[in-house]
């Protein structure tokens, strides 16, 4: 005779169901019933795949000057009109899209890998290397962050680096100027996480350093290093495109949103000529927006102690 002990009611099977989650699948389940958060997955989603898609499917060249064409409103066959240099402007936004996201995520890449690596190597040695690292975190963020970028900017402009090639240095300043905060709260959950009964039982087995930190610290830092990584996308794109907007960032004929707003330099144009700027101003704005919702969607996702 089975003795199989049956949920008696709905509340036990959905804590039963639960219990056999991967910590990942009960985060995404948890992440899927926040519709706000989803709503941004869905946008941000849809604004990667036309920036990538888009300008590969669009019948016109991004550089392509027609200047015949000027200025003309948008139509049939120029769905957002044309620049002031006859070009497509449908196709230099949904290419913009590829550079302010490339420079937004990859900015965060580099962010994550310092910020990530110093922080767990100062909270888990302690010590003087702690001091050491924290010293240099102290340094970097006295930096005034918006001067020095305006500054290296003018730097550029000054050795006229190619235009094509200044948003791999925007993507390398920007993260190079952003990881301090992030090694803050690493280091703070390593000393936290170093004194877990498991650690002791690594102690015991005799791991290597390297395969405690790599294995076993960094694993259970990852809700903050997502969280802190997709709040910091937003602020990136929003850097670039006010570096951008100035003239210090990525400048033409490639195009960014930032740069593509910076078309509005008179009255005239900002009143006579919003499919010039209109367009990317909305899509900087729906993609800063819809990072944010998933930041915070993803922050009490990955919370344990959030109710699901």
């Amino acid at each position: 005779m089975e003795s199989k002990l049956q949920p008696s009611n709905e509340l036990e099977k959905k804590y039963e169901k639960e219990v056999v989650m991967s910590p990942g699948k009960l985060a995404w389940k948890r992440f899927r019933k926040n519709k706000v958060a989803m709503t941004g997955l869905v946008i941000l989603t849809i604004i990667i795949l036309i920036s990538i898609l888009g300008p590969i499917l669009s019948p016109y060249n991004m550089a392509a000057i027609d200047l015949s064409n000027t200025t003309a409103p948008p139509s049939l066959s120029h769905l957002l009109g044309t620049d002031a240099s006859g070009r497509d402007n449908l196709t230099r936004v949904m290419y913009a899209g590829r550079i302010s996201l490339a420079v937004g995520f990859l900015s965060v890449l580099i962010q994550v890998v310092i910020g990530g690596a110093l922080g767990v190597i100062a909270g888990y040695y302690g010590g003087i290397i702690d001091s050491i690292i924290m010293r240099l975190v102290d340094i970097f963020s006295c930096l005034p962050t918006l001067p020095m970028l305006m500054m290296l900017g003018a730097i550029m402009l000054d050795l006229k680096v190619r235009p094509e090639n200044k948003m791999y240095f925007l993507m390398l300043i920007i993260g190079l100027l952003s990881w301090p905060g992030l090694c803050r709260l690493i280091r703070g959950e390593i000393l936290s996480l170093r004194e877990k009964e498991y650690m002791q039982a690594t102690e015991a087995l005799g791991l290597k350093d390297r395969r405690k930190m790599l294995k076993h610290l960094l694993p259970n830092t990852a809700a903050t290093i997502i969280v802190t990584a997709a709040l910091g996308v937003g602020s990136a794109i929003l850097t670039e495109s006010g570096l951008s907007f100035l003239g210090l960032g990525v400048t033409v004929p490639t195009p960014s949103w930032g740069a593509l707003v910076q078309s509005v330099d008179d009255m005239d144009t900002l009143q006579n000529y919003p499919w010039l700027w209109m367009p990317a101003g909305i899509c900087i704005l729906l993609t800063v927006v819809s990072v944010n919702l998933i930041g915070d969607g993803l922050r009490d996702a990955l919370d344990p102690k959030h109710n699901s």
